[in-house]
């Protein structure tokens, strides 16, 4: 029992601290982009954290099966040539009790793979596209100025009298010309900055709303006391997410994509559906192969070396299948039981390798 908790914390602190690598490496490939976004449109520090943690869920599902992989290789290593798996023999320990350690850490990182796939990550990623959606689709605060007159549109001039606060201004007057034939003036005491539905917002309070005619006439003349304006830039596309993205979306709709899904999306979200179902395994099938490749209790140093370098080969073979096997599945989805088979048959081969009735074996023979 001592021995298996000793293994356990040993390969979970050496996880850890490749994973924190590893997500630091993902980190600063996105910090870039992510300050870009937050700094052109005015978010804050508090914008800028949220979009650094809500994406992580999404960065585990492959990072966490390389940390283990990179764990359980090292850690068998270190114990193969300190000599301890000899020792442990020596004392009546069978090769599958020396491999319950690892095999039992990779389960345990599968089940919290399963629960990120199917829970964490389509709440947190789809928090994330609406954190980035509102950003984009919001005024710069740093544009927003008392006392000047500022451009937001071809077409659209809005004067600030008075900046109330991050969204909330006062003593506001805009000129719309953003449609030819119709030249529209607003004035209001107080208005405020939004979103609604991908779009910003300018909620204008206790104003009126001039229509002049094209010879400068005044024709229509509207007093109000609440106002939306919509003052998004004219880009020509919609900014509402009509579709969710995948990652947001549960294993059970991509599985079973509705009617409402468009034809071009439908194979690409059964494809994500089937990956996001199996890949959470993936901890427990690159564990297994480092068990059966490295679990060697008297294997030489250039034996070592080799088994290394072959293990390591193998499992990243492995993770480049998986991937392939997603992409193969979008293009036909009844290719689906390649990615089962990738997934699962190393699982199942070392169970049985494990537990074979001559199991006091060497885990790898080499004649």
């Amino acid at each position: 029992m001592e021995f298996g908790k000793y293994h356990f914390r040993y390969y979970m602190s050496s996880t850890l601290i490749v994973l924190v690598s590893l997500l630091a490496i993902i980190w600063l490939n996105q910090t870039l982009r992510l300050l870009e976004l937050v700094v052109s449109r005015g978010g804050s520090l508090a914008d800028f954290a949220l979009l650094s943690i809500l994406p992580l869920p999404l960065w585990l599902m492959l990072a966490l099966p390389m940390a283990v992989f990179s764990s359980v290789i090292w850690v068998l290593q270190k114990l193969s040539s300190d000599r301890e798996m000899v020792v442990m023999q020596a004392i009546g320990m069978s090769k599958p009790q020396l491999a319950f350690p690892a095999v039992f850490f990779g389960a345990v990182t599968s089940l919290c793979l399963i629960l990120n796939s199917f829970y964490l990550l389509p709440w947190s990623f789809s928090g994330f596209k609406e954190l980035q959606t509102e950003i984009r689709t919001s005024i710069p605060k740093v544009l927003i100025k008392d006392g000047e007159f500022i451009d937001l549109d071809r077409g659209l001039t809005i004067f600030i009298g008075e900046k109330r606060g991050p969204t909330e201004i006062g003593n506001v007057f805009i000129q719309d010309n953003r449609q030819s034939n119709k030249f529209v003036t607003f004035t209001a005491r107080a208005g405020s900055f939004g979103t609604e539905n991908g779009r910003a917002i300018l909620e204008l309070k206790n104003g009126q709303r001039i229509e002049l005619s094209e010879n400068g006439d005044a024709s229509a003349l509207l007093s109000f006391q609440s106002h939306m304006l919509d003052i998004s830039r004219s880009t020509g596309q919609t900014t509402e997410r009509l579709l969710l993205d995948t990652n947001e979306d549960s294993v059970w709709n991509l599985l079973n994509p509705g009617p409402d899904i468009p034809e071009r999306y439908r194979n690409d979200r059964i494809a994500e559906g089937h990956f996001r179902l199996i890949i959470p395994l993936l901890p427990l099938t690159l564990t297994m192969v480092a068990v059966l490749g490295l679990g060697q209790a008297n294997a030489g140093r250039q034996r070592r070396t080799a088994g290394i370098f072959t293990t390591a080969c193998i499992g990243l073979f492995i993770v480049i299948a998986a991937v392939l096997a997603r992409s193969s599945i979008a293009e036909e989805t009844r290719s689906w039981p390649i990615l089962y088979i990738i997934v699962l048959g190393p699982i199942l081969f070392g169970i049985g390798y494990l537990y074979r009735p001559k199991y006091d074996s060497e885990f790898v023979e080499s004649k």
